[in-house]
């Protein structure tokens, strides 16, 4: 048998040998990650027969035991392993659209039985009151575009790295940093490369939030630069017309915004009467 001063401080696939058993020869107390302490017959430890305090069910499960600690499984943040009860396994979750931690079966977690607190499927949420909520809906919206790849718009976002912050996994901390949502507002990302965060996040008209996505066109001129509804409605030329001579005619900036649209079309019947 392997001496004490050698054993100690081992690790054992998921205990840890703390200290020799005096009133059990060739036992060690082992603490499982789990938080249990347990007195382990040495040869089972070097053997490799035992692998936890037990919180596994079975040793033929433990051996395709999945650590799930700090996973996402739909709106279940994981934070770690609660132990065996009524003969499975159980983990202490948060629930992200919440912030209720409660103990779930791993099963249902996995298998997506279990997608949440519940408060989801509640008409009024009893933590913050707003579920359902202009608010609450913009905050929901926004964590489906970036963690859940069915989503229809998790590829311009979740799917290039868009995410949002930690804070902002709990509705309540989103409320207070964006206030509520104005009528006819939505959120809008200043950066539109960076994340959801509060430095980074306003609520805009949705006119402009429109005009701002990643697929509008951007034109600088006199150092602004601006899309190209926005010099439409400045300049008077059609939006139309401006996407024409920059992209089809290859004009130069200057000349798109500042030429006057009479002779753009003068030069046009000109052509056609080549």
């Amino acid at each position: 048998m392997r001496t004490a001063q050698n054993l100690i401080g081992k690790k054992f696939h998921y205990l840890t040998v703390k200290r020799p058993n005096p009133e059990k020869p060739y036992h060690w107390f082992c603490l499982c990650r789990c938080g249990q302490e347990k007195s382990i017959y040495v040869y089972s430890l070097l053997k490799n027969m035992t692998r936890s305090c037990g919180c596994i069910k079975s040793e033929k499960h433990s051996i395709n035991f999945k650590d799930m600690t700090g996973e996402t499984f739909n709106n279940w943040d994981v934070l770690k392993l609660d132990g065996p009860k009524h003969k499975g396994t159980y983990w202490w979750c948060r629930c992200k659209l919440c912030g209720s931690v409660k103990s779930i079966f791993g099963e249902s977690i996995r298998t997506g039985m279990s997608k949440s607190c519940g408060c989801d499927r509640q008409g009024i949420n009893i933590k913050h009151g707003q579920t359902g909520s202009p608010t609450y809906k913009v905050w929901l919206q926004m964590r489906r575009r970036c963690d859940d790849p069915k989503n229809v718009r998790y590829a311009r976002y979740g799917g290039r790295g868009i995410t949002y912050c930690e804070r902002w996994k709990i509705y309540k901390n989103f409320l207070a940093d964006m206030g509520e949502k104005p009528d006819g507002y939505q959120i809008e990302r200043i950066d539109n490369d960076g994340n959801y965060e509060p430095n980074n996040c306003k609520w805009v008209p949705r006119k402009e939030q429109q005009r701002n996505t990643s697929r509008s066109h951007f034109v600088t001129f006199k150092g602004e630069r601006l899309p190209i509804a926005t010099w439409a409605e400045r300049t008077g030329i059609p939006a139309r017309v401006i996407f024409n001579r920059l992209e089809k005619l290859h004009w130069s900036v200057e000349a798109t915004l500042t030429k006057h649209l009479r002779a753009d079309r003068r030069r046009d019947l000109g052509e056609r009467n080549r």
